[in-house]
């Protein structure tokens, strides 16, 4: 085509107008190192964030089903029910408690998680993280632990040590009130690559941790995992119309992964749009420069342009051209 004839001819021939070129040339790249950046940027962003929704989706439960007053006594029937909807992979019973860890002279807090490794099948990306022994291989009445790496870092605990737990409730006792203290064996660590898993929470069986904090047989929450977590928000809906049709729909609150985190991908979220719109401004004051830069050039080539209209090439053409 004739438009990319000229176009090639100009851009190969020496031009008179030395500077000219050279601004054309700056602004050139000014768009395209612009465009290099923003989607370098958000592609980095993008997978940053898919990455550590994966790790959360990894071992928070896509669903969470909690009671008002923190105690679920009546919850087997529940539990079945909800292992019955066709979105859902499994449904564990899990007591959560804060706990303060101690061996030797160093104290750290801790969330304490009781489940039962064996029922409630977790993510592979659990087991992998996990030296030592996983969730299955806890015992009931072994009162063994599991520990984030940062945790047992903190408090200086390797594979094989003992470690106390205290509770927060204590035992009213003739003496008065004393705290309740148990000794777990610490049979694995967990590296989670997410710094709350890493360093604020241990698991231990679920049974240990309902003697330990006088539970008895209630527990704290319902964690259902699904085969889509992207879903979370459909089951949740559904969930919520299952419990209202039953007696303890008072008591019963359902939450889900973006629930939990809601303000982590919030900032991710806000984060990107600023960065958006910082990168767009770099780019709209070098496509201003070439838009003045070409203005400049047709400009300077009036003359040409007279010569290729008195020809009969189309004004389309030539802007083409």
């Amino acid at each position: 085509p004739v438009e990319f004839l000229l176009g090639w001819r100009y851009t190969r021939a020496e031009r008179r107008g030395g500077f000219l070129s050279f601004i054309t040339l700056i602004a050139i790249s000014g768009v395209a190192l612009g465009m290099i950046a923003l989607i370098t940027i958000l592609s980095i962003m993008n997978g940053f964030e898919i990455e550590l929704r994966e790790r959360l989706l990894g071992f928070s439960p896509h669903i969470s089903i909690r009671a008002d007053n923190g105690m679920i006594t009546e919850w087997d029937a529940l539990q079945a029910r909800l292992g019955e909807l066709p979105a859902v992979e499994s449904v564990g019973a899990v007591i959560e408690r804060e706990a303060m860890l101690t061996h030797h002279d160093q104290v750290q807090g801790v969330r304490l998680q009781g489940v039962d490794g064996a029922s409630e099948p977790r993510s592979a990306l659990v087991d992998e993280k996990i030296t030592g022994a996983g969730t299955a291989s806890l015992r009931p009445g072994g009162f063994q632990i599991i520990l984030g790496e940062g945790l047992a870092r903190s408090v200086q605990v390797a594979l094989g040590d003992y470690v106390t737990l205290v509770s927060s409730q204590p035992v009213r006792t003739p003496a008065g009130l004393l705290p309740r203290l148990k000794r777990f064996e610490v049979v694995g660590i967990l590296g989670a690559g997410v710094h709350e898993f890493d360093t604020a929470f241990a698991f231990i069986h679920i049974e240990d941790a309902a003697k330990l904090f006088r539970y008895g047989n209630a527990i704290t929450s319902l964690q259902v995992r699904m085969d889509d977590p992207l879903k979370a928000t459909t089951l949740k809906s559904i969930i919520g119309d299952l419990l209202r049709e039953s007696k303890t729909a008072g008591n019963l609150q359902v939450y889900d992964w973006t629930d939990d985190n809601e303000n982590l991908f919030k900032a991710l979220k806000t984060e990107k749009i600023v960065m958006f719109v910082v990168l767009a401004l770099a780019i709209a004051v070098a496509a201003f420069n070439l838009l003045s830069t070409l203005a400049m050039l047709v400009a300077d080539k009036r003359g040409e342009i007279a010569v290729l209209r008195t020809l009969g090439l189309a004004r389309r053409r030539i802007v083409l051209a």
